[in-house]
């Protein structure tokens, strides 16, 4: 007979010569391991490995620590950056007083009031940036944003094509040096370049983070780790604002920052690739490598005796083809068992012209990416608007965090209960209401307007990142990374533009893309 090709286990290929006494042996193997072998989905794998156990509690706090790592650096941008309160010599002879930036700058004799809230020992002072231009200090924190973006162009892409775990673990290895030099940087030019590469490896941090710790626990818990991570974000904000609440020293929480990052990479070391990756990969000798080891950290033994699903899938099919080669009246069986081989063998193209190809998945990107640019806009300009709480800056930023953690809790609750779309449309028209009471200025109804958009907002927040799901996982960290593209451009777009327009004329922006938000989602396909 002819050589007759089929795939092995992980996508080898063997060629044998098959003659008709080999078949009946053949089948009779196959039939015993099919009733002695497990077959089992990677999620029924993942549970009889210890469900969520010690491993997963582990990786979840390691995921969450190097989540945050960049983000202490990140959340103190506006507090590094932030002027002081100046005391001035108005006139020869007189005691020192209050007086606003431009005039301090243009008389000359001045000094820093200390007893201000506002006045901090920051990157202001260090570099003597008192009288430079805005746009020196603004280039500090738009460099950050410029590098996010500029990394959002490749590293996802490396993400889906290579592994999740070595970009990450890259990034953050780069990340602690970079880190450490801003401690030591002693001019503003070689800060903003530090900013522009920490930007870039935020977004193998940032992105990896979320990507990673969804892959490692079974579907049931996917949701919820997802929002552990932007919980810790706020909790992130909440400590810092706290900070500079009671210390008005920027190096030691930087210094803080820089251990956790060095800290976060050593307990990266014992985090494997994700099983679900490999799985998507047909990897599977290597998949059930990773869930045996997962099973070990929590103390739990797997069967040797299994298969996955989509493994025995394949050799069932491979086996077909086998046998139908041997006997000539079953070429239709042969044509039809190679169409559902080369349609699974398909399935791991992850090139950009077989996503382009699929309408529903560039349809659903362009709503995601759209989704994404409302949202970190509206949030940008209400973030800004949030300052109603009584008491200092500092008071109100906890207090407008805190808003947002109930906020991503209730966002993953209703998202699992009802569809993406329907969570976006509500939470966006309810922020939209919530903003035209906004220009109301009426006191405590414009305060608890603005904290009732903020809460909408944060919903929506939470939203985005779970819809991700809607795409493969083989290209999953690719869109995550697209969409954070355009959300990195929008958010530098905000803060250089919008930001700088009138009170009133802010607002209406918001509530306009709140809406616009709204119509957008119902076009999302689930």
């Amino acid at each position: 007979m002819e050589p007759v090709e089929y795939d092995d286990d992980d996508c080898a290929t063997t060629t044998v010569r098959l003659e008709d006494d080999y078949f009946d042996d053949k089948k009779s193997r196959i039939l015993e391991s099919s009733i002695t072998m497990n077959v089992l989905s990677l999620d029924k794998v993942l549970q009889k490995a210890g469900g969520f156990g010690r491993f997963q509690i582990y990786m979840s706090v390691v995921f969450s620590l190097s989540f945050i790592s960049g983000s202490i650096l990140a959340y103190s941008s506006t507090y590094l950056i932030q002027d002081p309160a100046y005391l001035c010599i108005k006139t020869p002879g007189s005691d020192y007083e209050s007086c606003t930036k431009d005039e301090a700058c243009e008389i000359g004799s001045w000094k820093i009031d200390w007893y201000d809230p506002n006045s901090l020992d920051n990157w202001i002072n260090e570099f003597n940036l008192n009288c430079a231009p805005p746009k020196k200090t603004s280039l500090l924190s738009s460099m950050y944003y410029c590098g996010y973006a500029f990394g959002c162009l490749f590293i996802p892409r490396i993400t889906d094509k290579i592994g999740r775990r070595f970009p990450l673990m890259l990034c953050m290895i780069f990340q602690f040096p970079l880190y450490m030099a801003l401690l030591f940087s002693k001019t503003v030019e070689l800060n903003t370049a530090l900013c522009f590469f920490l930007g870039v490896t935020c977004v193998g941090r940032y992105n990896g983070c979320f990507i990673n710790i969804s892959e490692f626990v079974h579907t049931n818990y996917k949701n919820h780790v997802s929002t552990l991570l932007l919980i810790q974000d706020s909790i992130t904000t909440i400590f810092v604002a706290a900070y500079y609440e009671f210390s008005k020293n920027w190096l030691y929480l930087q210094i803080f920052g820089v251990a956790i990052s060095g800290l976060s990479i050593i307990g990266l070391w014992f985090i494997p690739e994700t099983p679900e990756y490999l799985y998507s990969y047909h990897k599977f000798s290597q998949c059930k490598y990773i869930c045996n080891y997962i099973a070990w950290f929590n103390g739990r033994e797997l069967s040797q005796t299994y298969s996955f699903d989509l493994e025995h899938q394949l050799k069932e099919i491979n086996f077909s083809i086998i046998t139908a080669g041997s006997d000539y009246q079953k070429s239709r069986e042969i044509d039809y068992e190679l169409s559902r081989s080369t349609k699974i063998k398909n399935s791991l193209k992850t090139g950009i012209r077989e996503f382009m190809k699929d309408k529903v998945l560039v349809k659903n990107l362009v709503v995601n990416v759209l989704l994404w640019m409302v949202t970190i806009c509206t949030y940008n300009i209400i973030t800004i608007h949030s300052n109603y709480f009584p008491g200092d800056q500092y008071k109100s930023d906890i207090v407008g965090a805190c808003v947002e953690l109930p906020a991503y809790i209730l966002g993953e609750v209703i998202y699992e209960k009802v569809t993406g779309k329907k969570l976006f449309f509500f939470s966006y028209m309810f922020a939209a209401i919530a903003g035209s009471l906004m220009l109301t200025n009426q006191g405590n109804i414009e305060m608890i307007a603005s904290y009732s958009a903020r809460f909408g907002i944060s919903i929506t927040y939470s939203g985005i990142y779970l819809s991700n799901e809607v795409f493969p996982v083989l290209y999953s960290s690719t869109t995550f990374g697209v969409c954070n593209f355009f959300a990195g451009i929008t958010g530098l777009i905000t803060y250089e533009t919008i930001l700088k327009l009138e009170d009133q004329v802010q607002i209406c922006i918001m509530i306009i893309l709140c809406m616009a938000g709204g119509v957008i989602a119902i076009f999302l396909k689930e």
